[in-house]
């Protein structure tokens, strides 16, 4: 698969981020342009709860923005910030560099990305989530034939339904 998504949106719960958090941080990990849709908000607030939505984001590096699908708020905000994005991204080549780790073990990512750089055939795979896998001595996930059909049918989908859904963006919000 040569294409690669624009933006990715990762719906995120609200009431239950923490569960979001693993694949989010991933998506982030490959490189991938990545807004968090903050969903369920109107839940949190009923519970007398807040988020930070700045703060979330800046925390991520990446596009915060709340929502409540089933009350219709923020959807719009959202696909509007993701084709802004994807096209900003797109004229400048911006990619997302999420850096969690402290700097002893951001170093050793570094060292491994550039072996399976200097070991791949692809030049435009983005190494992080392998290294990171490999650090993490992940070897059940890393040698099972469901990461790599994870790897493969993700990559895949997710890139088909974002190319759906930035088309179907610019058609509507008539952008060519």
């Amino acid at each position: 698969m040569d294409e690669k998504p624009d933006v990715v949106i990762n719906i995120v719960d609200a009431t239950n981020i923490e569960r979001n958090l693993y694949l989010t941080t991933q998506l982030i990990e490959l490189g991938i342009l990545v807004i968090v849709a903050l969903n369920m908000m109107n839940s949190v607030q009923n519970q007398g709860d807040s988020i930070d939505i700045t703060e979330f984001g800046k925390a991520l590096g990446v596009a915060v923005l709340p929502t409540s699908a089933n009350k219709g708020k923020g959807i719009h905000e959202v696909m509007e910030r993701a084709v802004k994005i994807a096209q900003g991204a797109a004229a400048s080549g911006v990619k997302n560099s999420l850096r969690i780790y402290d700097e002893s073990v951001e170093k050793s990512i570094e060292k491994v990305e550039r072996i399976i750089e200097a070991s791949s055939s692809k030049r435009d795979y983005n190494p992080r989530l392998p290294a990171v896998k490999l650090l993490e001595d992940d070897e059940r996930e890393m040698n099972s034939w469901k990461w790599t059909l994870f790897a493969v049918g993700y990559q895949a989908g997710v890139a088909w339904i974002v190319a759906f859904l930035i088309f179907q963006l610019r058609t509507l919000l008539g952008l060519k």
